[in-house]
């Protein structure tokens, strides 16, 4: 039965990206994006876990599998480095928000922490980037999904940087 369920979700996929290449000027890249985003949006929302659940390979192995796997890396290495240690590749690895709203950063095994003025434009781009994260996570009631539009809060990121915070 397992067998059965992946190659019904699986094939569905595949439907839809032929009707997709077929029937609309969608380039496959495209196609392959919207996969990605997908499977990342279906995964916020809660779809895609109980689909991949029953269905298996069928639901983990197509580009949709690989946008839900790398919103579940992402959540996992939040949970682990906290926000600005996934931000930074584990530098940095707390953020103090003074009562004068003032953001801190302390690296991993320091004593103290630094003002972002201290930092590089980068580093404190990030900074911001994760007291932002951390208030919209505060504010937000605990699992809901909701899309979060933040302007040029990559511009002075480098490609590492970008990386980081794209993963």
């Amino acid at each position: 039965m397992d067998y059965l369920k992946a190659f019904l979700v699986g094939g569905l996929f595949c439907v839809i990206g032929q009707l997709l290449i077929d029937k609309t000027k969608l380039t496959p890249a495209r196609i392959l994006v919207a996969y990605v985003v997908s499977g990342v949006v279906l995964g916020a929302v809660g779809i895609y876990k109980p689909l991949a659940d029953w269905a298996g390979a069928g639901a983990t192995v197509p580009l949709t599998g690989f946008g839900y796997a790398l919103a579940k890396g992402v959540k996992e290495a939040v949970a682990e480095k906290g926000l600005l240690g996934a931000l930074t590749g584990g530098r940095y690895a707390q953020v103090t928000l003074t009562r004068q709203f003032e953001a801190l950063a302390q690296e991993a095994g320091a004593l103290t922490p630094r003002q972002a003025l201290s930092l590089s434009q980068g580093t404190a781009d990030q900074l911001y980037l994760a007291v932002r994260l951390a208030v919209c996570e505060l504010a937000l009631p605990q699992g809901s999904a909701v899309p979060l539009v933040l302007d040029d809060a990559l511009a002075n990121f480098d490609n590492e940087r970008c990386a980081l915070a794209l993963k």
